[in-house]
């Protein structure tokens, strides 16, 4: 990104070479009781950007934590609560599942951490060919980018919330009595579907 003598901004995309990668994963599965299931998986990595444009701190170190419960409860249904942390990170322009990245001349950007929690709640009805479907999102409304750019003569800061403590309904019907497989390594309770 270059800024003219007007204010104005000009950006495009550069290919800044390399990224480097290194870093762990771990998963833990684990039934409570009887009808609830938690499942907790982390990371932590180590990110080191090379290119021709960066000009600002390259490196950093970096982790994340997501955490699940599931409890299937009979004759009431099944409930999911699903928690996640990003640590604060370096970014580049590239896409997320979470947010898109960016850069501004040659600068790495700096993502603040975040965390949100969403709740489900799932109750199949009449046979189990209909299901009734309700999610809460970002109960908390925790869930806030905040990212710093500082690159050839400028600034950058992005402030960007998603829509928190929306309630989605919805409901679900299984044609030709369709069944899931049963995968041990899904979500609690196999609520990955909520």
């Amino acid at each position: 990104t270059t800024i003219n003598n007007n204010g104005n901004t000009f950006t495009t995309y550069k290919n800044q070479n390399t990224a480097i990668n290194t870093g762990f994963e771990l998963t833990i599965n684990q039934t409570i009781l009887k009808f609830c299931r938690a499942s907790l998986s982390g990371s932590g990595y180590y990110l080191k950007i090379k290119g021709p444009e960066i000009t600002s701190d390259d490196e950093a170190y970096s982790w994340q934590i997501k955490a699940n419960i599931g409890m299937r409860i009979p004759k009431v249904g099944d409930f999911q609560i699903l928690y996640n942390y990003f640590a604060p990170t370096l970014t580049l322009q590239s896409g997320s599942g979470h947010m898109r990245r960016f850069t501004m001349g040659g600068g790495i950007g700096k993502q603040s951490s975040f965390s949100f929690l969403d709740l489900a709640y799932k109750r199949d009805i009449m046979k189990g060919k209909w299901s009734i479907v309700a999610k809460l999102q970002d109960v908390f409304k925790s869930q806030v980018f905040d990212l710093n750019t500082t690159g050839n003569g400028c600034t950058y800061h992005l402030l960007r919330t998603r829509a928190s403590r929306v309630l989605f309904l919805g409901v679900q019907y299984k044609i030709n009595d369709y069944k899931k497989t049963k995968d041990m390594r899904s979500e609690p309770s196999g609520m990955d579907d909520l």
